[in-house]
């Protein structure tokens, strides 16, 4: 995808419409494209941020938001991966303000240690501190929060910023308070399904998957411990978008069998309006395992979930070892926990870990998620890590620093 490719398309979507377009064509043309956008749109998006086509103001304007929505878009598919294309760009000041935007539409939490460094590193503008607010009050969770509390004295002396700041700490606010909530759905959701209660099931997982963060993290661990249940209810009732769908559809062919061929025949009609989800359905049944996998997996993720809701963290220590025995439970566990802000069931994590000969990438998604998340455990946890005798590699003792730091704010 080229500079002028891309720019063709957002060109035609800034400024006046002709005489026999309308305003749902133009939106229609742009979310198409939209839904088609890789990670191969960056360069050529970073590239117009940097050397801006010559064109009226106002239109350019209109041009910023769209490229600001075409990042955010693109940096959800990969958060981490996204951060660490944009981050240089962040420290040049004219693609700084748009990026500022981007992070907070791709609800980037990996990107907070970045736009923490930011004022030290660049300093920010007014029009700067107001877009740093309003990202962080999408980015959400406790970290958010805190980075919030240090813009404060920057903003003293700036009205704009300070009412954007008020406006990101009142819905940062009531995000804190829902998530003891959304942890409690999840340890119930998961709790159902050796019960194969899919009523119960729905009632807890439904309210999970109407937040971002919590949606992928949610199919990922039920496709990496083989639910196909639980793949089918979502996939059926849970409204997925086409990437969703097609993830949900990977996993029911890995898992094989009769039952997982019946839910992708239930979620083939579904699939029609979506190409991708149409393939990746289609693909499915052509590489469906034909022995189903083992219900281990599965068991020991509803017993985790049920000792952690119980807050009984012996029983979750013990319980939680089979997820983190594999890789991609392991990390999939990991990233749900971090969308639930879970304290507990990530700080309880260390012996665990540290038992299942975890990698340095692990350790790394682990402080991350502990310094996002914040409060007592979280602290603790982090401490005992430190003085635990580990000699961590540098990736490894980068992050605990930076958790360390973060979690002292």
């Amino acid at each position: 995808m080229t500079r002028e490719e891309v720019l063709q398309v957002l060109s035609g979507q800034v400024g006046p419409m002709g005489p026999f377009e309308s305003a749902e064509e133009r939106d229609s043309q742009w979310d198409t494209w939209l839904s088609g956008a890789t990670d191969a749109a960056i360069a050529p998006l970073l590239s117009i941020l940097r050397e801006p086509p010559v064109m009226r103001p106002d239109m350019w304007s209109e041009m910023e938001l769209k490229v600001a929505e075409a990042l955010g878009h693109v940096g959800q598919h990969d958060p981490a991966g996204f951060v660490a294309r944009v981050e240089p760009a962040l420290m040049e000041a004219r693609p700084r303000p748009v990026l500022i935007d981007a992070l907070g539409m791709a609800k980037a939490r990996e990107a907070l240690p970045v736009l923490s460094a930011l004022p030290g590193r660049v300093g920010l503008t007014e029009d700067e501190l107001v877009r740093m607010a309003g990202a962080l009050g999408s980015i959400g969770g406790a970290g958010a929060a805190r980075l919030l509390k240090q813009l404060e004295p920057l903003a003293k002396d700036k009205p704009e910023a300070l009412a954007e700041i008020g406006v990101a700490r009142e819905i940062l606010a009531y995000d804190q308070a829902d998530l003891g909530v959304m942890a409690h759905h999840l340890a119930q959701a998961l709790k159902a399904l050796p019960k194969r209660d899919e009523a119960s099931f729905l009632e807890h997982a439904l309210p999970l998957m109407e937040k971002d963060a919590q949606r992928k993290p949610l199919i990922t661990l039920l496709g990496v411990v083989h639910c196909v249940p639980a793949l089918g209810w979502l996939s059926t009732r849970g409204q997925l978008l086409p990437g969703e769908l097609a993830l949900a559809a990977g996993f029911l062919a890995e898992a094989g069998g009769p039952e997982a061929r019946q839910v992708l025949l239930q979620v083939l009609p579904g699939a029609t309006g979506s190409p991708e989800a149409l393939a990746a359905c289609e693909r499915a049944l052509v590489n469906l395992r034909e022995q189903p996998s083992s219900p281990q997996l599965e068991i020991a993720l509803a017993r985790s979930a049920e000792a952690l809701g119980r807050m009984d963290r012996g029983a979750y220590r013990r319980e939680v070892a089979a997820l983190l025995a594999e890789p991609r439970t392991r990390r999939a566990w990991v990233t749900l926990l971090d969308g639930v802000q879970s304290a507990e069931g990530l700080a309880w994590l260390s012996e665990p870990l540290a038992r299942a000969a975890a990698e340095d990438g692990d350790w790394v998604q682990w402080l991350r998620a502990l310094g996002a998340v914040g409060g007592a455990e979280a602290r603790g946890a982090v401490a005992d890590f430190r003085s635990s005798g580990r000699t961590p590699s540098p990736a490894v003792q980068r992050e605990l620093e930076e958790a360390w730091k973060n979690l002292q704010g």
